[in-house]
């Protein structure tokens, strides 16, 4: 993508105005490699060139400008979630190749836009680095976590963030059809982010990191059950949020990339989170990103989208609800199994509490339910086990007995 390549053309003035187009510059790697850099100028650009196309999205697109520079293109991204992209990627580069890296040596600028003589750029300034790189988590170049500042004004007061121990917890999760414990699916206690459309730069690193933290937990337990003759589906539930970001998404596509690929067809990632109306380019862009390393991708529709759920995408193998603390009952049970059956998907359900949930979820053709009602939560998964809907039914009455 270097000769011959119409760069007005590639670029809008729409995505120009989002901060979607930016630059990243090696002068510093030149000026540090001095006379060596006519040598190892090409294992630079093999470099780069392989970390952008293993980070980037599939509608993203980069470009070489010269000896220096390379214009990153990233569509699906805001403005500061494309320029952590570059970062992240400039820094990895120059990390491996020279051994460290300071803010010092990091050039991203961003595109403004078009000028006689080519780009009107804008670079970051050292701050504006130091703050990508602590939403990034890049401990390298952000120093010490910042104080948070809990309140406004001149009282406010300011505080050191606390981590949170997390547990990990797994869910048994029934195959209706075959009346068999087929699956757990990875719990996040406490969740990986609060209960809003936003969470803030740390609430992100944190989830991010606990999110990561969990899947290594998980496929770690897994590969000793296939081990030890055992088997079981590991379905790992990934936020919208953060996998919606292209700095979550690079640091999870890096994490399932670098596993054993023997675990794939035991692996299955469950998108969570997902806003009413979502954009279905969107959609396809994140299933497209985790699809080869796993067995399925499901997705989960907020109840609020039932009336108008999103089409499914291409690589998309299943679909569910989760009733935990809502009202929602057998008529959007109905919806979901209709829904399901016009487009092909399987169905699941998960926090069903009550027999008659379960019973209703069953006759409706869900394929996979899981809640109290199922089986408990716990500490660790088990291998795959015979669960007769009888057995079900008498253990429930135990339980209320």
């Amino acid at each position: 993508m270097t000769s011959g390549f119409d760069i007005k053309a590639a670029i809008s003035p729409a995505l120009i105005r989002r901060g979607a187009v930016n630059v990243i510059g090696l002068e510093a790697m030149r000026a540090q490699a001095g006379a060596r850099w006519e040598r190892m100028r090409e294992s630079v650009y093999q470099r780069i060139e392989t970390l952008l196309s293993n980070k980037l999205g599939p509608t993203d697109f980069y470009l070489r400008i010269g000896d220096t520079s390379y214009l990153v293109v990233t569509p699906s991204a805001d403005a500061v979630d494309a320029r952590l992209c570059c970062l992240k990627i400039a820094f990895e580069l120059h990390r491996s190749l020279l051994g460290a890296c300071g803010v010092g040596d990091l050039s991203i600028a961003r595109v403004r836009g078009e000028t006689a003589d080519g780009l009107e750029l804008r670079a970051l300034e050292s701050d504006e680095l130091i703050e990508l790189a602590v939403r990034g988590g890049i401990e390298e170049l952000s120093g010490e976590t910042p104080a948070i500042c809990v309140g406004r004004g001149p009282g406010s007061a300011v505080v050191s963030p606390v981590a949170v121990p997390r547990r990990y917890r797994y869910t048994p999760i029934w195959d209706a059809r075959h009346e068999v414990v087929t699956a757990y699916r990875l719990e996040y206690d406490p969740p990986l982010l609060p209960r809003s459309e936003m969470p803030t730069q740390d609430e992100f690193r944190g989830g991010l990191k606990g999110l990561l933290t969990g899947l290594s937990q998980a496929t770690r337990r897994l590969s000793a059950m296939l081990a030890a003759g055992g088997r079981f589906l590991l379905v790992v539930p990934l936020p919208y949020e953060i996998l919606g970001a292209p700095a979550g998404r690079m640091e999870i596509t890096a994490a399932i990339k670098s596993l054993d690929s023997g675990l794939r067809p035991f692996l299955a990632f469950l998108i969570v989170g997902v806003p009413p109306g979502a954009p279905q380019s969107r959609m396809s862009d994140l299933v497209c990103a985790i699809r080869p390393f796993c067995r399925a991708v499901l997705v989960k529709m907020p109840l609020s989208g039932l009336d108008h759920p999103i089409s499914p995408v291409s690589g998309q193998h299943g679909i569910g609800l989760a009733l935990d603390g809502t009202r929602a009952g057998v008529h959007e049970i109905e919806k979901l199994a209709q829904f399901a059956r016009k487009q092909g998907l399987s169905t699941f359900v998960s926090g069903i509490a009550t027999a008659a949930l379960a019973a209703a979820a069953r006759d409706a053709g869900i394929n996979y339910l899981s809640g109290s009602f199922i089986g408990e939560t716990a500490d660790t998964p088990c291998a795959m086990s015979r669960l007769a809907w009888n057995d079900i039914v008498r253990r429930g009455e135990r339980r209320r007995a």
